[in-house]
Order: C-alpha cells, then structure tokens, then sequence
C-alpha cells in the first residue's frame, strides 16, 4: 500500500508529469496511455496522465507545437515583400544623371536657380543682375556638336532681339578654355573672346559643374528661356530644338500667358 501511495502522489504533482510521460514513451514507443496505466497498476484510462496524448505517436505533439498560417495571409506577405523590394530597386537604381533628369523637367515653371560667376573675357556674370529681361541661358561644350550648331542660332536671336530687353548667356560645361575660344570663333566667325554675350566660364570646372547640376542639365546642349520675372518658363534639349524660331515663340507663348492671366 505504501507503494501505491508513493506512486500516485508522484504521478500528480505536475512538474513530473512530462518526464514520466517521456521516459514511458522513449522505453516503449508502442505504448499506450491504458498500457502504461495497467503496467503500473493504476488507472486503465491513465487517470493522472496528461489526457488525450498518444504514447506510440511522438509528431502528434510535434505537429500541434508548429505555427499555421493561412493561404490567404501567405500570399499577403508575399506580396507586400515583392512592394517593399520593388521600392528598394527603383530608389537605388535611380542614378544621379536619371534624378538630375527629373529635377530638370520640375525646374518649368519654377524660380530660376541662381548664375555667378567668371566670364571668358574676365567679367563676371551675375543672374540676378538681369531681372526683369528676358534671359535664354545654354549650356555649351566645345566637344559637342549639337552646341555649336546651336550656337549660330543663338547668335541670330541675339541679332533679332539686341535692342530690346533680352540677354543671352552661355554656360560652359566641362571644357577648356582654350578650346572654347577657339570653337566659338571658328562657329560664329568672329576673332576668339568677341562672342557678343556673357560665356560663363569657371576656371575651376566644378563652378560651372555646380550650375549645370542645379539647372538638371544630363546632356548638351540645353537651353532654358527665363522670363522678366525670374522663372523658367521653356526647356530645349538637344541642337533640333533651339533656333531663333523657337526662342521667340517661347517668349511670345509666356507673354500670351501672362496677359490672359490679368484678363482673368
């Protein structure tokens, strides 16, 4: 009776209970709950053993311990993961040349950034200076050949417009100075450094690279017309873009603008 009395007491104490359910399962897998209980003379339904736990099937308590998840939730996560990557691969792949791009076509519309700097005849330009003209800014290389075809238009526009308040100025990108004098006289005809505007020209080329980031410019030519007021009012890209032509119809196109804003 001692015995007995031992075992039971034992038996239902719950810190136990799991090791005697591992040892009797680790003995003999085969058996039972009733098994263990008639081998020990207890209880044939294993009164005291932990209920519902089969002895000869150790992944059925494994199985009941692992995470479920639906389908649905699955196929959630998936595809927020597949957003999130997405995401990370535009924004990294984004080159600073595709970012100038786009600050480039938001400059429409928008202030001006400022121009100051050294010129090729040893002045110095200053874009706020010319406030209340019209000012048509390009950005010029002596290597490119759209620039200085460009160039020739630029010069016919100038003629057009020298006695009213339009200003052109050309900003020179990743040059020499001696190749821009000599590219320049030899498009326009004329003995080096009488170019009939200001040629921004930064002996440190960082200067003039610092505008051409500000303006967005990726690639020359690129020409920007701004307005009296000091907003940048067209965009040309390219030589195929810019002649005097267009130059005026930009300028014609903003005034229209203008007029039909106080009209209304």
């Amino acid at each position: 009776m001692s015995g007995d009395s031992d075992f039971r007491d034992v038996r239902s104490a719950p810190e136990v209970v799991g090791t005697v359910v591992g040892s009797v399962t680790a003995v003999d897998p085969g058996a039972t709950a009733s098994d263990s209980g008639d081998d020990m003379g207890g209880d044939p339904k294993g009164a005291g053993g932990p209920p519902n736990v089969t002895k000869g099937d150790p992944k059925s308590v494994e199985n009941d311990t692992k995470p479920r998840f639906s389908k649905p939730a699955l196929i959630a996560t998936g595809v927020l993961a597949l957003l999130i990557l997405g995401l990370a691969v535009a924004l990294f792949a984004t080159s600073p040349t595709q970012q100038a791009a786009i600050s480039s076509r938001t400059l429409v519309g928008k202030a001006a950034p400022p121009i100051v700097a050294d010129t090729l005849n040893g002045g110095t330009f200053n874009l706020s200076h010319h406030q209340g003209k019209w000012v048509v800014v390009s950005f010029y290389a002596s290597w490119c050949p759209g620039c200085v075809l460009e160039i020739r238009e630029l010069e016919e526009f100038q003629e057009r417009r020298s006695d009213q308040n339009v200003v052109v100025a050309t900003v020179v990108f990743n040059d020499t100075r001696e190749k821009v004098e000599d590219s320049l006289a030899e498009a326009l005809k004329l003995p080096a450094g009488d170019v009939p505007w200001p040629v921004v020209f930064g002996e440190q080329r960082s200067v003039t690279a610092d505008i051409a980031l500000d303006y967005g410019v990726v690639g020359l030519p690129e020409t920007f017309v701004i307005s009296p007021q000091g907003l940048v009012v067209e965009k040309f890209i390219g030589a195929a873009g810019v002649t005097a032509d267009s130059l005026d119809q930009a300028i014609l196109k903003e005034i229209q603008r203008q007029d039909n804003q106080q009209d209304t």
